[in-house]
């Protein structure tokens, strides 16, 4: 029978974002970085790590070698350790939806952008439950188990991240292949019953998980925020406290509603007393806002392929015609011109 995948894999480059997330689970789990591994990475372009690109033969190679690393639920143990993180602007996106259902059909809308190695799909509802489900496109027998066992964790860590709740635990989760030797590792891992052997895999979730909405400001995806945001701060800022304070809280918030009383109360200060002491430094809470949601809308534009819809609601916009025409009077360009020229 002839390998889908090898027939395609010399020609076809795919996103390298995974690579990295690999590299450091690796050294969580103590072991060794693999040779291979470090040879692809080297290759890499540094200069553009957003458009890194990596031949798909390759990441078989990759998924060959460490599906054959003798330790148990090893795909477990790498795919348990992703984060939002990891997927940088997409993943602040991710966390900034407003229920679980948008989440994942976000993830679904750009799996495409990062390392694709499953086809993801959430059914719709039945008898109160939905299926999130994943199959394998590598086509590659030997390394089937690896790629499924990998995915529905990273699925399964990535849904607790975004619910803000590390012990939360789905309907039931089903997987193609036979019931593995450390079967108690990765039932401990779900929390639910766990099925093997079947036609498909998937993660069985109730209509009101994915109903439920994440953390208004998740505290897992502020580091990211402010890291973005850092470069983005003037320098005048970091010369006053209250100021970097109001800057870091906007950003942390910034797909959230924005209001000065709610900062003033984080701060212990009168909205009178904080406007007063931002006047004083030579600006406002509206401008911060401004200048924050500026600064991470280029950033998204020039870093992303997310839709201007996408981009329009993670900083906080109801309408995505608004953000158009707050982007035009901040570039001097509509959202399209200004990725154009980037």
């Amino acid at each position: 029978m002839t390998n889908k995948s090898l027939d395609c894999g010399k020609e076809i480059r795919i996103s390298a974002q995974k690579l990295h997330f690999i590299q450091k689970s690796l050294a969580d789990i103590g072991i060794g970085s693999d040779p291979y591994l470090e040879s692809l990475l080297a290759n890499l372009n540094p200069t553009d790590e957003h458009k890194q690109t990596v031949v798909f033969q390759d990441l078989l190679t990759l998924y060959t070698r460490l599906s054959k690393i003798d330790i148990p639920a090893i795909g477990l143990r790498i795919g348990s350790r992703i984060s939002c993180g990891d997927y940088g602007l997409y993943g602040c996106t991710l966390l900034c939806k407003k229920t679980l259902a948008d989440a994942l059909f976000f993830s679904i809308k750009y799996h495409t952008l990062v390392t694709r190695t499953t086809r993801l799909y959430l059914e719709p509802p039945r008898d109160g439950k939905r299926i999130y489900g994943c199959s394998d496109i590598l086509f590659v027998p030997e390394i089937k188990s690896f790629n499924l066992e990998m995915q529905i964790a990273i699925n399964l860590t990535l849904i607790r991240e975004v619910l803000g709740n590390p012990d939360f635990s789905p309907v039931r989760v089903s997987f193609e292949f036979c019931r593995p030797s450390y079967f108690e590792q990765l039932e401990d891992f779900i929390g639910c019953e766990v099925r093997y052997g079947q036609e498909i895999t998937f993660i069985e979730l109730l209509e009101e998980d994915l109903t439920k909405s994440p953390l208004k400001s998740n505290p897992l995806a502020v580091p990211l925020l402010l890291q973005m945001c850092e470069q983005h701060i003037p320098d005048f800022a970091h010369e006053d406290e209250i100021v970097e304070r109001v800057y870091n809280w906007v950003s942390k918030n910034i797909h959230n509603e924005l209001k000065i009383d709610r900062i003033a109360q984080e701060l212990f200060v009168s909205e009178r007393t904080l406007r007063r002491k931002l006047s004083e430094q030579g600006t406002s809470f509206s401008t911060i806002c401004a200048t924050v949601k500026q600064s991470f809308a280029k950033q998204y534009i020039r870093e992303t392929q997310l839709s201007f819809d996408d981009i329009a609601q993670s900083l906080g916009f109801n309408d995505t015609s608004n953000f158009r025409h707050a982007f035009k009077g901040w570039t001097g360009m509509t959202p399209s011109e200004f990725r154009n020229k980037a």
